[in-house]
């Protein structure tokens, strides 16, 4: 009996992509920050990565849970994380395009010589 393979290039050229687009934030995230709050590197550089490293946390317990609550049913569970995982993205970046304001730029002052305690 012969078998039909099904490859399914359309969703092999959009799972490509979003992992392109996401591995292409690495490089780019401490740019923007450091442009943003120019006097403020090293604590939003800080705060940068302590969020990217919290999500590594948090991000495989709600994907596990996602795909418990599915049942029976994997392939459900885990189209319901990938739709989960693209939804939070899209809002993600909507609400970083609505709250970022490249154009304006930050009043430079110079070094002070005292610390301030967050």
């Amino acid at each position: 009996m012969m078998y039909k393979v099904f490859i399914p290039f359309n969703k092999i050229i959009a799972l490509f992509l979003g992992m392109a687009f996401v591995n292409g934030m690495f490089p780019l995230a401490p740019q923007i920050v450091n442009h943003l709050l120019p006097e403020r590197r090293g604590l939003m550089s800080g705060v940068l990565l302590g969020i990217a490293n919290l999500s590594g946390i948090i991000g495989p317990a709600v994907i596990g849970f996602v795909v418990q609550s599915a049942g029976d049913n994997i392939r459900i569970g885990f189209n319901y994380s990938v739709l989960l995982t693209a939804t939070l993205l899209l809002i993600a970046s909507l609400i970083f395009c609505i709250f970022t304001k490249p154009d304006s730029h930050t009043k430079k002052s110079p070094l002070s010589t005292y610390v301030v305690n967050l």
